[in-house]
């Protein structure tokens, strides 16, 4: 049997207010629908949660991500320039491969060494020159016409000395060459292409040299042949 909560007054079934005191009477509700609020009430915060966590979760992968996307762009301590794509060296062109780059430094480098070599033009009388040009010219086919057409020739002298270097260098290259045939071929005969290779080896530099000789005093200008050209032996 029910009782009344404000005067404790039996409560007659199926009634909605107590015939003591007048009190509305509301229905209790059972222990089992009772703790139906308490469980959504529970869950409730729990799925509220679910988006923060998730949230917290793409923040953490967005500050993990963001090393390795700067790890891409700019390091210091490695040189990188304004416009320079991810892997490209300093000084490299884009779209240009390293073996080229390394391919056109050493041609820049063979370049110089055979260009810079010391010129004495400025040192020479210009009217000394333009009158053995000529002479000069020929004294890389016979380096001693200079020295019996224009004798007191400054210049004449001057290209009759490297006219004679490359003489000797087209003797120790001949010489060089033999010696090294032959033990080639004392090896085995089979070897004979080294011969070439190193022929090419010894006559493209000398035939180099006595082209640029050749083409300085045809040029008027008194500048040395590479590698041997300040040896002064005719002074």
């Amino acid at each position: 049997m029910a009782f009344c909560n404000n005067c404790g007054a039996g409560l007659q079934e199926g009634k909605s207010f107590c015939s003591a005191c007048g009190a509305s009477v509301l229905p209790s509700a059972a222990p089992g629908q009772q703790q139906g609020p308490q469980q959504q009430y529970q869950q409730g915060p729990q799925q509220q949660q679910g988006p923060q966590q998730q949230q917290g979760y793409q923040q953490q992968g967005y500050q993990q991500q963001g090393p390795q996307q700067q790890q891409q762009g700019y390091q210091p301590g490695q040189g990188y320039q304004p416009g320079q794509q991810p892997g490209q060296q300093p000084g490299q062109q884009p779209g240009q491969r390293p073996g080229q780059q390394s391919g056109q430094q050493t041609i820049d480098q063979i370049s110089g060494f055979l260009k810079n070599t010391t010129d004495y033009t400025n040192d020479m009388d210009p009217a000394d020159i333009e009158k053995s040009k000529m002479m000069s010219t020929l004294a890389y086919i016979l380096f001693f016409l200079p020295l019996f057409t224009v004798p007191e020739s400054k210049f004449g002298r001057f290209h009759a000395n490297q006219g004679l270097l490359c003489l000797i260098l087209w003797v120790v290259g001949t010489i060089a060459r033999q010696i090294i045939s032959s033990i080639i071929y004392l090896i085995s005969r089979r070897l004979g292409f080294l011969v070439t290779i190193a022929s090419l080896v010894i006559w493209v530099p000398i035939a180099a040299f006595w082209i640029i000789g050749l083409l300085n005093a045809y040029n008027g200008k008194a500048k040395d042949i590479p590698l041997v050209g300040n040896i002064r032996i005719i002074k």
